[in-house]
């Protein structure tokens, strides 16, 4: 049995018809390397269409898989695409690529960033698209749609467009996605055909892509280029569709009296429910600093009840204007799966696009997520190259960890003066773990001359702050008498915090000691 599926865009677009079919002998970074060359200098519109074409593919492809059809009594289950035969044999390389290839149209776009197209709106259409084909430009055409309710997560968007049909309400439901201020949508009834457009402040553009005459069977009546040349539509976010737009009144007569540094002023002076009454207008009015503050607000539980999904809605709006503090957050969110599905890819690709800003702490998680190959291929020199980038803003968890990486030699050459420096940067901010490194290198000699009292300094502030280890260390000099003369009440004081912290070794000396 051979099912077809004419997935003509996802190959014809971009010119990456060899690209994409022609890979069996690449491995996968490999062929992501050299579609992301393909990308690079790609109109938005493209990018937008192909992001929505891969995405299409992989989700039937997957529908089949999850369904059994190339298992079991569906072993002989083929699906052809393009000239190519997806099989039981070969439907896990398929899957592989066209993940590959969705993975690459989505960092570049979130490279780029993407608008807000969320809201209510109406549409109109010219006469032509009446005869298009389409039944979402068509409807809009002949005045049978209602209403058009938009509803964005990130790169996607979903239409909800509701219908008045032979005096019956209906509604039909389709897919987008946005890259910068294009915008791609595929047409409900044929998931070849789209329509690509601009986004204006409040108003949407859509034009029919053309090309899908190409592939249009004649058995099909499919329509005249020239009516789809023709064929315009505009959807226009309206002030009076219910709630959402309710909310967009009410800012249109708002005076905003405050500015955003009061409301960090509030936050500063922990008055957080002033910074939310002062924050809140601001970032409806789509102040990306407000937004992201008030992503934290929620996410935090400061001033308002804590609410992980809220924190991503406002995170996510700063995010669409490139705002890199947001990214990060925005990246958080997605690495502890808070408020959305945990995806240590996305979240990877957003600290990268914080990190490509300069933000450190954004900066240090891209780093630590290389170091330990979450969302991303181990890299340890890709991990101390993001760390150097935040230790030299003098971030302390970026000092310790780069001095990690050249104390073991991950990524970098094992150099014990650099992890000694580095270690002693982050202590001297009172990094606790730091503080205890710095003290196990003076009292070992690696890095700089031993010396058991400036290691016992060390431990001592480490172990104030609750380090465990370092109170362990603390006990062990004191039982042994090194730097200090032997005290077995101060080694069992030390030993015994320690151990209510779980420390294995601090509980075994314990046994022995008491």
């Amino acid at each position: 049995m051979v099912f077809s599926l004419e997935y003509n865009r996802i190959y014809r677009l971009l010119g990456l018809v060899a690209v994409l079919l022609a890979i069996g002998c690449s491995t996968g970074a490999e062929t992501k390397t050299r579609i992301q060359k393909d990308v690079s200098g790609v109109h938005s519109e493209d990018l937008a269409q192909g992001y929505l074409a891969v995405k299409t593919s992989l989700e039937h492809l997957n529908k089949f898989v999850k369904a059994g059809a190339f298992s079991g009594s569906g072993a002989s289950f083929m699906i052809k695409i393009r000239g190519e035969v997806v099989n039981k044999d070969n439907v896990n390389e398929y899957l592989g690529k066209f993940q590959r290839q969705f993975s690459v149209y989505e960092e570049a776009i979130m490279e780029r960033g993407f608008a807000d197209v969320t809201g209510k709106y109406q549409g109109e259409a010219t006469k032509s698209c009446a005869k298009s084909n389409s039944l979402f430009a068509g409807a809009i055409q002949q005045k049978l749609v209602t209403g058009i309710d938009i509803r964005q997560e990130g790169i996607d968007a979903q239409f909800s467009i509701s219908l008045k049909l032979e005096g019956k309400d209906s509604s039909i439901g389709t897919g987008a996605a946005i890259a910068e201020t294009a915008i791609a949508v595929i047409e409900p009834t044929n998931s070849d055909f789209y329509f690509l457009g601009e986004i204006r402040d409040r108003t949407i553009l859509l034009k029919p892509d053309v090309s899908v005459l190409k592939t249009w069977p004649g058995w099909a009546n499919p329509p005249s280029q020239s009516d789809l040349e023709l064929c315009v539509v505009k959807l226009e976010r309206h002030s009076t569709a219910g709630a959402a737009m309710a909310e967009t009144d009410e800012l249109n007569h708002e005076v905003l009296v405050h500015s955003f540094k009061d409301g960090r002023a509030a936050i500063i002076a922990e008055d957080y429910t002033t910074a939310v009454s002062i924050l809140k207008p601001l970032a409806k009015k789509g102040d990306a600093d407000a937004q992201n503050a008030l992503g934290y607000l929620y996410a935090q539980g400061l001033g308002v009840e804590r609410d992980y999904e809220e924190a991503r809605r406002w995170y996510q709006k700063a995010v669409s204007q490139g705002h890199a503090k947001a990214q990060g957050n925005l990246g958080g969110l997605y690495a502890a799966g808070k408020g959305v599905e945990q995806d240590n890819a996305k979240a990877a690709s957003l600290f990268l696009l914080s990190a490509k800003q300069g933000n450190a702490n954004a900066q240090v998680r891209l780093g630590f997520l290389y170091s330990k190959g979450l969302g991303v291929q181990r890299d340890y020199s890709a991990a101390a190259r993001w760390y150097r980038k935040a230790a030299e803003q003098g971030n302390a968890n970026a000092q310790v960890r780069l001095g990690v990486l050249y104390d073991e030699g991950l990524g970098v050459q094992r150099d014990y003066s650099a992890a000694a420096r580095w270690h002693r940067k982050a202590a001297e901010q009172g990094h606790p773990i730091a503080q205890g490194l710095l003290g196990a290198m003076y009292a070992k000699g690696q890095g700089v001359k031993q010396d058991y009292s400036l290691a016992m300094k060390w431990y001592r502030k480490s172990a104030d702050q609750g380090e465990s280890l370092s109170q362990y260390n603390l006990g062990h000099m004191y039982e042994h008498g090194e730097g200090v003369a032997p005290n077995k009440a101060e080694a069992i004081k030390w030993y015994r915090m320690a151990a209510e912290k779980g420390h294995l070794g601090a509980k075994a000396r314990l046994e022995v000691l008491e």
